[in-house]
């Protein structure tokens, strides 16, 4: 099944799967402020069976749904903290796309797969951040953008660093809302640039509008909600979901 013929063979039963499904992930991504697309990418490639349209639909909601969010939120970014962590990523993304043919992918993302469920596993048991040494902080974003420009994943390390250097939930959230927008920008420009959008792609994306916005105002509440402790819970379990997909995919 070609791209151009998705959207006139879904059948209501499809469009029905991939608004729940957008509807979960985003829920979770609106509380936790990462998780949407690693929840979202497995599911609907079921359904759609085609990973470029997969990643250009989770790619355009994603700007979609960070964009609403950092409105939202926009009262918390930490400015400082986000210029970091945007440079210290973009400073590796060259070097991992550079480096894909020769790095080790598969003993890599073991390894990274690894340190997010430990590092999970701590909030998960005690409700407490890994506080990290500044330089191993700023060493885990290098990384994740290295890993990002690489393999197309980086987002577990980046949240680890995150989460140490903004122990503030909300400056968390925010913060990290803000940095998906940019990243999914630019990557969606580089598809763009790349003849690999689609009208159909815009299609299906509309189909995610009321998933979207429904999973936004209810993850917003919730976020809001919760306590501190019960946040980095949520995080930690993000992480070690994080850990565990990051080596079924090596």
């Amino acid at each position: 099944m070609g791209v151009k013929n998705f959207s006139m063979d879904l059948t209501f039963l499809s469009i029905a799967l991939i608004f729940f499904i957008l509807l979960a992930s985003c829920l979770v991504g609106a509380v936790a402020a990462y998780g949407s697309n690693l929840l979202a990418l497995p599911l609907l490639l079921l359904i759609l069976q085609d990973m470029d349209t997969v990643v250009a639909v989770l790619l355009i909601t994603g700007i979609v749904q960070g964009g609403h969010l950092v409105v939202l939120n926009k009262t918390y970014v930490n400015t400082k903290k986000l210029v970091v962590i945007l440079w210290l990523c973009l400073l590796g993304a060259p070097v991992g796309l550079w480096g894909s043919d020769v790095l080790p992918e598969h003993e890599l993302l073991c390894a990274v797969g690894g340190v997010l469920i430990i590092s999970g596993i701590i909030p998960l048991l005690w409700a407490v951040v890994l506080k990290l040494p500044d330089m191993v902080s700023k060493s885990l974003l290098v990384l994740g953008g290295i890993i990002h420009g690489a393999f197309g994943t980086g987002g577990g390390p980046v949240v680890l660093a995150a989460r140490s250097m903004l122990p503030d939930k909300l400056e968390f959230r925010a913060t990290l809302f803000t940095f998906w927008l940019i990243l999914n920008v630019l990557l969606l420009a580089s598809r763009g640039l790349m003849q690999r959008i689609d009208s159909h792609m815009l299609l299906l994306s509309l189909v995610a509008l009321p998933a979207l916005y429904l999973g936004n105002v209810l993850g917003q509440k919730i976020a809001f909600w919760l306590s501190r402790s019960m946040f980095d819970r949520l995080v930690g379990l993000v992480l070690i979901m994080t850990g565990v997909m990051i080596i079924v995919q090596a």
